[in-house]
């Protein structure tokens, strides 16, 4: 290694930590670009690197960093090999034009026109249970529906395996259905019968989220117009299924998509509200207002309004790397310390890959990490030059500096997402 090279990699190692994350990511990449599914040896080999190395080479940075950097790509290749191991779903082999079906109702979602059903436990008329999708999802068009997310229902559908990618290397869908333990895809009709429930388990906490869920969007679109409503429900609970083709159509040309998933923004004004208006709050009455760890009590009641925000979304992917980095910078101030935005979202995007390898196949998940990730990069760039310009011009130049890192925050965000668009999407905003 040349010594150039050396001296500013060294130089770099407190950014060492940050390449954990991709390194991680690479190893999944590499399990999911193969054709055949690997030996479970094969994960052995790539978990037995990481001791090897340490024994042999510990002394040796030339021999250690490389034997390194190959055990973390070898433990995301074993997550990936060991969470696709654990899915015990197996696929509908088989169309089933129609037949009766028995399941749990764990997921409702409003569509523009009827509803969208998410079965779980399921049991098909004349199948043999080792042949059944663990879950269904079907589509229901009848006009009127009263089932509550929790309840056992018994109906008629229509089942199909989820189909593969249309185009070459397109979106799977077979493969997005398999991870998320959705067997079969459907239609249903009318009408649907409440049954009692099986000697089963559920999971309490899930069907008790998703009922809110579905109280609360029930709630919103009686009390507003249909398109309003469907836009509120979308950034209150995250349903986007009932948002009408127009608007979607809108929204994407005007490039302002974004704003109908719940992400950073939504999760930054929730927090933020509540921290701020704790804090103004406790300040306010006269028992607390000289204490000093007002800002802490805070910092708590936004970490648990934004967990219960997170719920209430759904647990979407980009809302759940939100929380992560929102959740470092409270924590930071609950001990005192400054809070590292790189490190915040590398830490999230170890978390999110960990928990669900298959992450980074999700849309969202590469859209989201690739616009804050560039933004984040982008301005401690210019950190220093722009904290130097605020304090030496006046307040016209320093509102126009403000109105210019908007601009540049749109620009950055854009560049950083547009190849991602373009592969999956095959089209762009006209008016990013």
């Amino acid at each position: 290694m040349p010594n150039k090279i050396k001296v500013w990699f060294e130089s770099e190692r407190s950014r060492w930590p940050l390449w954990l994350p991709v390194l991680f990511a690479m190893g999944i990449g590499v399990y999911f670009m193969l054709r055949v599914e690997p030996s479970p040896l094969s994960a052995l080999g790539f978990c037995s690197l990481w001791p090897i190395c340490y024994r042999l080479y510990r002394r040796k940075s030339q021999y250690f960093l490389p034997f390194l950097v190959l055990a973390i790509m070898g433990a995301g290749f074993s997550m990936a090999l060991l969470h696709t191991s654990l899915i015990d779903n197996p696929p509908l082999l088989k169309s089933i034009k129609m037949a009766k079906i028995s399941g749990q109702v764990v997921e409702i979602s409003d569509m523009e026109r009827g509803h969208r059903l998410t079965l779980d436990h399921v049991s098909v008329e004349g199948m043999d249970p080792d042949q059944t999708p663990q879950r269904v999802r079907v589509s229901y068009r009848g006009k009127s529906m009263s089932v509550l997310t929790g309840q056992w229902v018994s109906l008629r559908a229509s089942l199909m395996s989820p189909s593969g990618a249309v185009l070459p290397n397109g979106f799977d869908f077979a493969r997005f259905f398999f991870f998320q333990r959705i067997g079969a895809v459907g239609f249903a009709i009318p009408p649907i019968e409440i049954t009692n429930s099986p000697d089963i388990l559920p999971d309490e906490f899930s069907v008790w989220v998703n009922r809110v869920r579905t109280s609360i969007a029930t709630r919103m679109r009686e009390q507003m117009d249909k398109d309003e409503g469907s836009v509120a429900v979308a950034l209150t609970t995250g349903d986007m299924v009932s948002i009408p083709k127009w608007i979607n159509q809108d929204m994407r040309a005007t490039n302002l998509t974004h704003i109908l998933s719940i992400s950073g923004m939504h999760m930054a004004i929730i927090t933020g509200i509540v921290f701020i208006g704790m804090r103004i709050v406790l300040v306010l009455i006269p028992f607390t207002r000289h204490l000093r760890s007002i800002k802490k009590w805070a910092a708590v009641a936004a970490l648990l309004v934004g967990l219960s925000y997170l719920y209430l979304s759904g647990l979407q992917v980009a809302a759940i790397r939100a929380f992560v980095m929102t959740g470092f910078l409270l924590a930071s101030v609950l001990l005192d310390r400054e809070a590292m935005p790189m490190r915040s979202i590398a830490w999230a995007a170890l978390c999110l890959l960990a928990y669900n390898p298959a992450n980074i196949l999700d849309v969202s998940f590469q859209l989201s990490f690739a616009a804050t990730l560039a933004l984040i990069s982008f301005y401690e760039g210019i950190r220093e030059r722009a904290r130097h310009e605020r304090m030496a011009h006046s307040y016209v130049k320093r509102l126009l500096l403000y109105a210019g890192g908007i601009i540049m925050t749109s620009v950055v965000a854009e560049t950083a997402t547009l190849p991602i668009i373009l592969y999956h999407f095959h089209n762009m905003s006209a008016y990013g």
